[in-house]
C-alpha cells in the first residue's frame, strides 16, 4: 500500500561559502545520523558538487559530497544521505 509522505528539506551549506546543497528526508531528525551526501554524477545540475564538502546542520560537521550512481535525479532534490 503506496502512503502519501513529504519531504522535509535540508540545505547542506558548503564548506567554502560557495553556496548550499538542498537535501530532503521524510524524517527531518535522520539529519543527526548523516556521514555524507551523494549526487548522480551524470545530474548535470549537481556535478560540480561532488568532491566538495558540506556543513551538517545543527552540528555543524564537515561532510563529503560523493558521487553515486543510484541516486536518482528525479526523485525529490536528487540527492541520498548517508
Amino acid at each position: 500500500m503506496d502512503v502519501e509522505g513529504a519531504l522535509y528539506p535540508i540545505d547542506y551549506a558548503l564548506e567554502d561559502g560557495s553556496g548550499y546543497r538542498q537535501g530532503a528526508a521524510p524524517r527531518a531528525e535522520t539529519v543527526f545520523g548523516d556521514d555524507a551526501v551523494a549526487d548522480n554524477p551524470a545530474d548535470e545540475r549537481y556535478k560540480d558538487l561532488i568532491d566538495k564538502t558540506g556543513i551538517l546542520p545543527i552540528l555543524n560537521k564537515p561532510i563529503p559530497i560523493v558521487a553515486e550512481e543510484q541516486a536518482v535525479p528525479e526523485f525529490g532534490t536528487g540527492v541520498v544521505k548517508i
